[in-house]
């Protein structure tokens, strides 16, 4: 995992899922659209667990009938997809022959790739029919965010400041919705922003946010970072050679 976020740091257009995704492939000796399947599963539950942590923060914004209004439907989308997830897994068939006919109008050849891959990542999706797993999984999510929500408040604390607990909650949000779009190199400006939007918010200045933004910037970095190369060593090979073989397997091989 941490390979993956280091490469993402230090390569361009997210290299980082597949070179995680070929390395998982490489030392597990499993296909490649299994290992595939476990990051798509991880980042659909980090994304309705941020997605409920943020509709929650914005709900009890005080003041602000926007953001209040945007928390309520961010609730509704979350568990709606929430809804939509688990009858994938658990009524797969039901599913597929669904979006068969949905797709039918389209050309063949795209109705029959987006079945192919749904129903191999329903292969990578089974552990996920026993409902104890499925709590398993969305608590660690969720404990995980919560714990970077901290890193966040810690980060505003350093520069002397402090404000309301959904403030930081909301920053997390921008962040990891700015960290899904094209970024320069580094995350250099997403993450800054994010701050100045969400700080923004609870009344903090521009230049408060960007100091704060900067220290958490640099602790994160450094340490996905620091931790991905020890990663590396640790599998005998290095971000060059595993970016070439991720560029030349970047379609799953079953």
């Amino acid at each position: 995992m941490m390979v993956g976020f280091g490469a993402n740091n230090l390569l361009p257009a997210h290299l980082g899922e597949f070179i995680r995704m070929y390395l998982l492939s490489r030392q597990t000796s499993t296909s490649n659209s299994a290992v595939l399947a476990s990051i798509v599963l991880e980042r659909i539950f980090d994304l309705l667990a941020v997605a409920m942590l943020c509709a929650i923060a914005l709900s009890v914004t005080s003041g602000s009938g926007v953001a209040q209004y945007l928390g309520y439907s961010l609730f509704l989308i979350a568990g709606l997809g929430l809804f939509v997830f688990l009858l994938f897994v658990t009524y797969t068939d039901l599913v597929l022959d669904l979006t068969a006919k949905f797709l039918s109008p389209l050309p063949g050849s795209i109705s029959s790739f987006v079945i192919r891959n749904l129903r191999n990542a329903s292969r990578g999706l089974q552990t996920l029919r026993n409902p104890k797993m499925i709590v398993i999984v969305f608590a660690n999510s969720l404990i995980q965010w919560t714990l970077l929500a901290v890193c966040i408040y810690l980060a505003v604390a350093a520069v002397g400041i402090t404000t309301t607990w959904n403030a930081y909650v909301i920053v997390l949000g921008l962040v990891v919705f700015g960290l899904s779009l094209p970024t320069a190199p580094a995350y250099l400006g997403t993450i800054q922003l994010a701050f100045v939007i969400g700080l923004g918010l609870a009344n903090i200045s521009d230049e408060f946010a960007i100091a704060s933004s900067v220290f958490y910037h640099a602790l994160t970095f450094s340490t996905t970072s620091v931790l991905g190369l020890y990663g590396l060593h640790r599998a005998g090979t290095s971000y060059g050679t595993l970016q070439q073989a991720a560029q030349q397997s970047n379609l799953p091989n079953t």
